[in-house]
């Protein structure tokens, strides 16, 4: 700063400038006379004096106010600038320049003291001339401290050592992350920035320096980073889980629509035996029905027999009223012949219907069997049913015999009569014997009057068991039916079991994606279900280990493939290549062998499809099970195929746009491996989307117990 005290005032200088010029005049116009020389210069000199001093004051005001503000930077003098504005013009354009420069200034200040990130500001050579608050927080020195110190001495209390110092060297901005040990030993990790900045003259003026501290930024990103990685393990995790969930929900689904079909097997088969139950029921109770009827003809058989005893007693004692009363019992007894006959007749239609109630209580026995535990007290009843009609046969053969020998004595009476009357003289002894037939003619007839009590006896217990098993049938349909609905209930309640479940795995594979690395799946113009690709994740998983799976999922980005959800239809071609690139196998190997394990795991998971006897059976009837795979899971896109049936030679052209030929050649060689039948499979490619298979069949069909089951 130059010195201000030698300076002369404006106003002393125009009082002698005025001084000069008077005498200089004086002398010059009065130098003759002397006297008027000298009164003139001193009244110039009065008045210079005079106009000086009317000029100096406000100048020299003026002045001592600029030395004044010049003298001291750091003290903010608006007021005195402002009082600058009563000195004239002058002083009111000097006023209103100064107090731009200051409102500028104190503008600027308050500005860097209210910047919250840690900085500095230096001169050229390196001096802190601005410091903000936070930077000696962070320093943890006073601002007074920092202030006319290079920042070598400020952080470290060392001599040429800051990075600012070295941008200034260069005249360069540096940026940078590192740790740095500052004066009291601690070590901070930092972001720091050292900018120069120049002037219009594009001279070096000095360096701005700011300091982020990111130490508890560090931190909290290390504690991010160990956050995200325990997240990104529990979506594993959960991603695993759910795709355990899914597939148990997948099968357990699978299991109920088939208990809920076997359901609404049994309670058609139930109603079947209900019907059959009620038709038996109706039988048994017209044959209980015939055997009343049997029990009235046989009383009154008793009671003719009985009569005619009598008659026989009565002709001991008189020949003509024998002779009589033979006539009539000759008639009673071929009336009695016919009505055996008749009671025959309706023996046999009871020995029918015991036949065929055997055979209904037999097809009963075998049902309840069929129905498993519920059908076990059926069964019980279905039994006795059956022991009844078999006692009822046998009763009812016992009574054929009986009535036999009832017609065989009614014929022997009846010719007895009749020679009785041609020897009426000499039949006395006769008569006797007459008489005695006619006493074993009624022991016979009570025999059959107790058998045909017996027969209806039997019939009504019949009727009332057939009536009780008329009744548990209708029960066990009812239960059958209630079955079936529930069934379909929770059919129903595991189909929306298994859409949650694949919900939550779509949750859990969003969130593990997001957690970790997105999706790598090859790119392709067609879509497909993620059945197949989760089959050959599993079929990698099973045949090539853990390491294969592992770096295959890693390479994919760790995806999840869901059934519901659509994949880019090159995905399996992607995984073969990688498996082929890892082994060594080649890429048509791999689906060979995916194709022979497709079949056991699609029968494993969708036993239902698999509907074919034979082997050609399966192959004929491929393009219906795609058809039922289609409607059960909209969205597949199965391939086509024709057919050449030719007996022992069938030849199959494969369509897809897809591309997997050699997958759907291990399919058909994994059939022909499941089923247990030999043949001779032989596929050319015409094209990547069509190959033609000529399938020699050399063996019997024979189906294996799996499907069988």
């Amino acid at each position: 700063m130059r010195d201000r005290s030698i300076a002369p005032s404006p106003g002393i200088a125009m009082l002698w400038l005025g001084i000069i010029l008077s005498l200089c005049i004086v002398v010059t116009t009065f130098f003759a006379n002397m006297y008027i020389a000298v009164s003139i210069a001193v009244l110039g000199c009065v008045a210079s004096w005079i106009v000086a001093q009317r000029i100096n004051s406000p100048l020299q005001r003026l002045f001592q106010g600029f030395q004044k503000v010049n003298s001291d930077h750091k003290t903010f003098f608006l007021d005195e600038v402002i009082s600058w504005q009563a000195l004239g013009p002058l002083g009111q354009e000097a006023s209103e320049a100064f107090e731009f420069s200051l409102l500028r200034r104190e503008y600027y200040r308050a500005a860097v003291l209210a910047v919250g990130t840690p900085f500095l500001i230096t001169n050229k050579d390196g001096i802190i001339t601005h410091c903000s608050q936070t930077m000696a927080e962070l320093l943890r020195k006073p601002q007074r401290d920092l202030i006319g110190k290079t920042v070598s001495q400020a952080a470290y209390n060392k001599t040429g050592i800051a990075i600012t110092e070295k941008a200034l060297q260069d005249g360069s901005s540096i940026q940078a992350e590192r740790d740095l040990a500052l004066w009291d030993g601690r070590t901070i990790a930092c972001y720091f920035t050292a900018s120069c900045f120049r002037g219009f003259r594009n001279d070096l003026l000095g360096a701005v320096c700011t300091i982020t501290d990111q130490s508890q930024l560090r931190a909290q990103q290390q504690d991010l980073e160990k956050t995200q990685s325990e997240l990104r393990n529990l979506g594993g995790d959960i991603n695993e889980l759910s795709q355990r969930v899914a597939s148990a929900s997948e099968e357990l689904s699978a299991s109920s629509d088939e208990q809920a079909r076997g359901a609404q097997q049994q309670k058609g088969q139930a109603d079947a035996v209900a019907t059959a139950m009620e038709e038996m029921t109706a039988t048994v109770m017209e044959v209980a029905k015939n055997a009343a009827q049997t029990s009235d003809a046989a009383v009154g058989a008793n009671t003719a027999a009985e009569t005619g005893a009598v008659q026989v007693r009565e002709a001991v004692v008189g020949i003509k009223a024998v002779a009589e009363s033979a006539g009539k019992l000759g008639q009673v007894l071929t009336s009695l012949d016919s009505q055996a006959a008749e009671i025959g007749r309706i023996i046999g239609v009871i020995n029918d219907i015991a036949d065929q109630t055997n055979l209904l209580a037999l097809n009963a026995a075998i049902e309840a069997a069929r129905a498993g535990e519920a059908g076990r007290g059926f069964a019980v009843v279905a039994d006795e049913v059956r022991k009844l009609a078999e006692k009822t046969m046998t009763a009812t053969k016992e009574v054929e015999k009986s009535i036999h020998e009832i017609q065989d004595g009614s014929r022997h009476a009846v010719a007895s009569m009749q020679e009785t009357e041609a020897r009426v003289a000499t039949s006395t002894e006769a008569t006797h014997k007459a008489g005695e037939s006619l006493e074993h003619i009624m022991a016979s007839i009570r025999e059959v009057n107790s058998q045909v009590s017996q027969i209806a006896t039997a019939a009504e217990q019949q009727s009332a068991a057939a009536e009780e098993i008329n009744h548990n049938i209708e029960v066990i349909a009812h239960v059958a039916a209630e079955a079936d609905e529930g069934a379909g209930q929770t059919a129903q309640a595991t189909r929306e079991l298994a859409e949650l479940a694949n919900s939550l795995l779509t949750l859990a594979t969003s969130f593990a994606q997001r957690q970790g690395d997105s999706l790598k799946l090859r790119e392709s113009a067609g879509n497909m279900k993620g059945i197949l690709p989760k089959l050959m994740l599993d079929f990698i998983q099973d045949q090539y280990g853990d390491g294969v799976s592992n770096a295959l999922q890693e390479d994919m980005g760790y995806p999840t493939f869901l059934p519901t959800q659509n994949y880019p239809d090159q995905v399996l071609r992607q995984m073969a290549d990688f498996v082929s690139a890892k082994t060594g196998k080649s890429v048509k190997e791999v689906f060979l062998a995916l194709g022979r394990y497709t079949i056991k795991g699609f029968h494993r998971h969708y036993p239902r499809y698999f509907k074919g006897e034979t082997l050609k059976e399966f192959y004929l009837t491929m393009n219906d099970t795609h058809a039922r795979l289609t409607k059960d899971m909209p969205g597949l896109l199965p391939p086509r195929f024709s057919y050449e049936d030719k007996g022992d030679r069938l030849i199959m052209t494969y369509h897809s746009k897809r591309a997997y030929p050699e997958y759907y050649e291990g399919i058909l060689r994994g059939a022909a491996e499941f089923f247990k039948e030999p043949a001779d499979i032989t596929v050319s490619y015409s094209d990547p989307h069509t190959a033609r298979a000529e399938i020699i069949f050399r063996g019997t069909a024979r189906r294996p117990k799996a499907l069988g089951a």
